[in-house]
């Protein structure tokens, strides 16, 4: 769009349609649309840069914190089963003493 307005004006110079005043003050607003143009991209290229550096701190997050509580529940389990294998040890301890117990009584009897 640009090249075409450079090139319409460029034209018109050269058809001396527009005097050098008018010239001067197109070419003037074209600059400054062009700044504004510019201004404007590099604004919004910023504030995606910023939004993807965001975006990739709050994954990272939420990745640490799904890690701690998943590493969380492996420790809960290996507890769990570190006590369920204390339990059935005393357990069988247990029937161990009563049946020697119960042969005991039984002995008196």
């Amino acid at each position: 769009y640009q090249r075409r307005v450079r090139g319409v004006l460029t034209t018109l110079q050269h058809y001396y349609i527009l005097n050098l005043t008018e010239l001067n003050m197109m070419s003037q607003t074209l600059k400054q649309y062009q700044t504004k143009q510019s201004i404007q991209r590099d604004l919004q290229e910023t504030r995606k840069k910023e939004i993807q550096d965001l975006s990739a701190r709050l994954n990272t997050l939420l990745v640490d914190k799904m890690n701690c509580k998943i590493e969380g529940a492996y420790v809960n389990q290996k507890r769990l089963q570190s006590h369920t294998r204390q339990l059935q040890y005393n357990s069988a301890n247990l029937q161990k003493t009563i049946r020697t117990v119960a042969k005991i009584v039984r002995q008196f009897q």
